[in-house]
């Protein structure tokens, strides 16, 4: 008797799942899952600090950096200056 290639098939695949529920092959599949799973949480856990030294840097920046980099400038709203033909409004006065 000839087996159709349709049966050879169906034969392949069960031997496979007969095969994938082995204990050796299951308990080989959970260590497996394990490790993946734990490189998935290291590197989620290596990108959460990452992040976190990112952001504790950018804050401490920020609070080192002064509010004004030039602190000789001074504007000041008055009365127009002596070209006012020119220009109208604030005139920036340099104390």
């Amino acid at each position: 008797m000839q087996s159709s290639g349709r049966n050879s098939g169906a034969e392949s695949k069960n031997r496979a799942i007969l095969i994938s529920r082995t204990p050796e092959s299951a308990n080989l599949m959970a260590r497996v899952s394990k490790l993946e799973q734990e490189k998935v949480n290291d590197e989620i856990r290596q990108r959460k600090q990452e992040k976190k030294l990112r952001d504790q840097l950018s804050s401490r920046e920020v609070s080192s950096t002064p509010l004004s980099d030039n602190n000789m400038s001074k504007i000041s709203v008055g009365p127009p200056c002596q070209n006012s033909h020119r220009k109208k409004g604030a005139e920036i006065s340099y104390n």
